[in-house]
């Protein structure tokens, strides 16, 4: 049984009420006919964190895990599972290998300037289908494998993901290709570009689109 939050006239009415406001509703529904919004104690929660992946060779020091100066981007982390005290720029691993680490934004629409700049021991990352927007450089000159980009992006900065020729795949939900830059610079590096993975249906509309024509050789259906 469904618990009654909040009713709308309209879809529309409903639709706006989202987009214009940066409040998140985990859990919700919106019913097909008479347009409530409904809370499920069943549904899964939205996730509105970003996941990273850190491969940690060395643990006498720091790994930066967060561009300079970012801290104001991420209202809290989590590492390993743990939540932690403050939000800082890096954190000494006391382990080698692999771990996590999660971050809530402090705009849970937006992943701002230079979030990840040369965060060189990232690897994979998982943005959230909250996020609507990445800033310029934001992942510029972080080394990470594979990246995937939730379906509510609708824009990504200049060279957000520039200087990164470990980059081999990215992931984008997105049905309707998000606005990038027109020049050739906002995946991998210069002497390489990643395979950018598209819902089967929009393969063709992204190859079309602007900007992202110049990526139309590399564009491919998510299998």
């Amino acid at each position: 049984m469904s618990l009654f939050l909040k009713q709308f006239s309209t879809h529309s009415e409903y639709d706006t009420y989202i987009n214009g406001s940066d409040a998140i509703l985990p859990n919700v529904s919106i019913c097909t006919t008479e347009g409530d919004v409904h809370y499920n104690p069943y549904a899964e929660p939205i996730e509105t964190r970003v996941v990273a992946k850190f491969n940690v060779d060395d643990t006498s020091g720091p790994t930066q895990i967060m561009g300079e100066n970012a801290d104001s981007l991420f209202s809290a982390i989590e590492i390993d599972g743990v939540e932690q005290p403050s939000v800082v720029s890096a954190y000494t691993f006391s382990t080698e290998g692999e771990h996590t680490v999660k971050y809530t934004l402090t705009n849970p629409t937006s992943i701002g300037e230079y979030a990840f700049y040369s965060c060189y021991s990232l690897t994979s990352v998982v943005i959230p289908d909250s996020v609507t927007s990445i800033g310029d450089d934001a992942f510029n000159g972080s080394y990470f494998e594979n990246c995937t980009i939730g379906n509510g992006i609708t824009s990504i900065g200049n060279q957000a993901f520039f200087n990164n020729s470990y980059l081999n795949s990215v992931t984008i939900m997105a049905t309707t290709p998000p606005s990038i830059c027109s020049d050739y610079c906002n995946f991998g590096g210069e002497m390489s570009t990643p395979t950018i993975y598209v819902p089967s249906a929009s393969v063709e509309t992204y190859k079309a689109a602007s900007g992202w024509s110049s990526y139309a050789d590399y564009i491919e259906p998510i299998s």
